[in-house]
């Protein structure tokens, strides 16, 4: 079967009204503890929001961590893999340890195929892996895969889906990454409205962010100590400039992907009832 193809979200033009009805909604006076899904591309995603998905934990939230492939495809700095299914394993353990340092101990992986995604298998994956697990809240990339990488589009995609059909789910949450974080230390304004990092496109508007998060002292040791589980990934120089600039910047990002009527919980009571803002 081939690829099922969708559009990149947007509210109210090529993605279609995602408006539900009050009525599809059950117990709106719910502000008890939330059962929130992060949905990533693949192991070393999480380094984009280690300090938003540690401080739900330690609110004594639920956190399922679950990624699309095991980036079996990509490649291996430590040269300790020969085949794409060692690379998976290698993958796999990393991520694994690195959510460990988050407190996030729920973690699955789909094991999707990088170069052949399908919206039904991965939907089918989702909710299998769950078992019954009635999702309130979904954390995933934005529209632009902080970058265009295909498959944190990808993702995006389907965990968009799957907030759509799936009626327990609440709120969703988009992660991106606003221009005057990038402009203020290493990126480079174009024209005003398009900013570069290593030659890609690279951010979004600022008016754009609904909440902004700053990592407290901890949540920076668990991003350090995150980042360094990656060996396969990152080299240490890479390593040094990722830690370095989330301590010089300490702050994540969400953007409001349900703006819609007749929502359970609104999204500033979501926001104080998942940090306390």
């Amino acid at each position: 079967m081939g690829n099922t193809q969708c559009p990149v979200n947007k509210i109210g033009s090529e993605w279609g009204d995602v408006t539900r009805s009050v009525n599809e909604f059950k117990n709106v006076n719910d502000f008890s503890a939330k059962k929130v899904l992060v949905l990533l591309a693949h192991p070393d995603d999480e380094v984009y929001i280690p300090g938003i998905l540690k401080n739900l934990i330690d609110r004594n939230h639920e956190v399922h961590a679950m990624f699309l492939t095991s980036g079996k495809l990509g490649s291996d700095l430590t040269s300790a893999t020969s085949t794409p299914e060692e690379l998976g394993t290698l993958r796999e353990s990393e991520g694994t340890t690195a959510m460990g340092y988050l407190g996030v101990t729920d973690v699955y992986f789909l094991r999707q195929d990088d170069d052949s995604l399908n919206e039904l298998n991965v939907l089918s994956a989702i909710d299998t892996s769950l078992s019954g697990t009635d999702i309130d809240v979904i954390l995933t990339f934005n529209h632009t895969g902080l970058y265009g990488h295909d498959e944190h589009i990808g993702i995006h995609r389907f965990a968009t889906q799957y907030f759509r059909q799936t009626d327990s789910v609440q709120n969703l949450y988009y992660f991106d990454v606003p221009y005057s974080d990038i402009i203020s230390s290493v990126g480079e304004s174009v024209g005003g409205d398009i900013t570069y990092v290593g030659g890609q496109s690279y951010g979004v508007s600022d008016d754009t962010i609904d909440f902004t998060y700053k990592m407290s002292a901890s949540d920076l040791t668990a991003m350090e100590n995150l980042v360094d589980t990656y060996v396969s990934q990152f080299d240490q120089s890479k390593r040094d400039i990722i830690k370095g600039h989330v301590n010089l910047r300490p702050y994540e990002y969400l953007i409001n992907g349900s703006k819609k009527s007749g929502v359970k919980i609104s999204n500033d009571d979501m926001l104080n009832i998942l940090f306390n803002v």
